[in-house]
């Protein structure tokens, strides 16, 4: 049976990171393509069928980010964005990016720094 609820125990934030730029709008696989290469551990035949082909009505996009630091060990938890209200509905969180406030990342910074 697969897993209903989120490993919120498990699951951390590693890295904070700053969204350099953000690409879509491909023509072709080959622009996709480039806009990864040297970018991804995904191999040249995984993009194209698991990510280009796979629903040509909604094709991918790409976020290059630019690494900034690692947060500490322990690692802030799911659970621990939940209690400080960062995520809080972890149930129905969404899958992929969220745009938190300043206060929010002040409050994970103190958190993960405490």
């Amino acid at each position: 049976m697969g897993e209903t609820t989120p490993k919120k125990y498990s699951s951390t934030i590693t890295t904070i990171c700053i969204v350099e730029n953000v690409q879509n709008n491909f023509s072709s696989f080959e622009d996709f393509f480039n806009a990864c290469n040297r970018r991804t551990m995904i191999s040249e035949e995984d993009l194209k069928t698991n990510w280009w082909d796979k629903n040509p009505k909604n094709r991918p996009f790409v976020v290059n980010f630019l690494y900034a630091h690692s947060l500490p060990t322990p690692k802030p938890t799911l659970n621990d964005l939940n209690r400080l209200g960062i995520i809080p509905d972890i149930l129905n969180m969404p899958r992929g990016f969220i745009k938190i406030t300043t206060e929010q990342f002040d409050d994970l910074i103190k958190f993960a720094y405490k």
